[in-house]
């Protein structure tokens, strides 16, 4: 195996503790939580008010079956209302309710809580530079087909 690819490798496994780091202790703590899959979706929703449940399921790049299933469970947990649109009465479009609305805000309070925590060890200087690099890797992604 390549010098780059065990680099690859690790920088793989180092996202995946960070990812479960910030998981774990936002999405699973308490006693409303909320599976990854439902917080991306609950994040859409938030960024896109009154989007259609097919327009998640692009953002996603899932089927709408699998995206009517999560906003299902996050329906009966009102965390989301879902009302036909007033201008296509076939479309289904998704808004968050207040308790939602609060959710939201909760975990993107402790995301920065935790990040703050996960990116410790750094100085200001480090710090930007990372983010100098992420914003690189970022603006590099090819489009998926």
């Amino acid at each position: 195996m390549s010098k780059r690819k065990k680099i690859i490798e690790e920088v793989i496994n180092n996202f995946q503790v960070m990812k479960n780091k910030m998981h774990t202790k936002t999405m699973v703590s308490g006693s409303h939580a909320i599976t990854n899959s439902q917080w991306c979706v609950l994040d859409i929703i938030d960024r896109n008010d009154n989007i259609s449940i097919k327009e998640v399921s692009s953002i996603l790049s899932i089927s709408p079956s699998a995206t009517t299933q999560l906003v299902n469970l996050l329906e009966v947990n009102n965390y989301v209302v879902r009302y036909v649109d007033p201008s296509d009465r076939r479309e289904l479009n998704l808004t968050l309710s207040k308790k939602g609305k609060k959710h939201i805000v909760s975990i993107r309070k402790k995301h920065v809580a935790i990040v703050e925590e996960l990116f410790y060890a750094l100085n200001e200087k480090e710090l930007k530079e990372y983010l100098k690099l992420q914003t690189k890797i970022i603006s590099g992604l090819r489009p998926t087909a």
